[in-house]
């Protein structure tokens, strides 16, 4: 799932790699989730999703 960085931060499951502002990554579901809820990261629509609604 891709996901875009809201501000700059540590990555603490990726060997502290900082993560800057606008930045987008991949990462999985659950830990989109759990950096979403954090208020780290936009979750960006999946492209897949996109296509489907036309």
């Amino acid at each position: 799932m891709k996901v875009k960085a809201k501000a700059d931060f540590r990555d603490r499951e990726n060997d502290l790699r900082l993560r800057k502002a606008g930045e987008q990554f991949d990462v999985k579901n659950d830990r989109a989730e759990q950096l979403s809820g954090l208020g780290l990261v936009e979750i960006l629509p999946d492209k897949a999703a996109e296509e489907k609604k036309g």
